[in-house]
């Protein structure tokens, strides 16, 4: 026979269990609710965002002048110096504490192709961009070329690091495109693609 303690402790455990039991569905629910909201809006056929077109490509390298006249050499101008410090709401909507950079936004002429080339000083990485072009993320940054055989030789004049020679991709029916893939001063890859369109 259970004595009066007993029985509260076991209605206080009962109760508590019961009302766990409850919240933890209840936030199961909701978790699966909110994972079939995510899951529809991922097979949304776009119609419903406003994207406009690519306004630039981050590049980070260790020696920003070093890089910039790498990037002029490809045919970029340097549009605006970054500011060196920022506010600490810009540092945290790129995720990132007060930082300390050396940067510039570069533009292609004649097109809308920028790069936001940076250099960070704080915080600061010297690891390498990565190893092979199969990781998750950003691969590579294609650009398009009208004469892909005469910028490989200017590139190789410069001494420029290539992963093969120019290769022709089909793409099915009659379009084929040729490209070759190459590297910037830090590793990362870039690529020229002629007839891509």
């Amino acid at each position: 026979m259970l004595d009066e303690r007993e029985k509260s402790t076991r209605r206080s455990f009962l109760g508590a269990s019961a009302a766990g039991l409850a919240a933890a569905t209840f936030a199961s629910r909701e978790r699966a609710h909110a994972q079939q909201a995510n899951d529809e809006k991922a097979k949304s056929n776009g119609d419903d965002m406003n994207i406009s077109g690519m306004v630039h490509v981050n590049i980070n390298c260790s020696d920003f002048d070093r890089s910039r006249e790498f990037y002029e050499s490809l045919g970029f101008k340097l549009l605006v110096m970054v500011p060196e410090r920022n506010t600490p709401e810009v540092a945290a909507a790129v995720g990132m504490p007060p930082y300390h950079v050396k940067g510039g936004l570069m533009l292609l002429p004649g097109s809308t192709t920028m790069i936001d080339l940076l250099e960070w000083k704080e915080p600061h990485d010297d690891a390498p961009p990565y190893p092979h072009l199969y990781h998750l993320g950003l691969g590579r940054i294609a650009f398009s070329t009208t004469d892909l055989d005469a910028d490989v030789a200017t590139l190789k004049s410069r001494g420029v690091e290539f992963l093969s020679e120019p290769v022709t991709v089909h793409m099915g029916g009659a379009r084929s495109s040729r490209f070759v893939c190459f590297k910037d001063p830090d590793g990362t890859i870039l690529e020229l693609v002629e007839g891509a369109g």
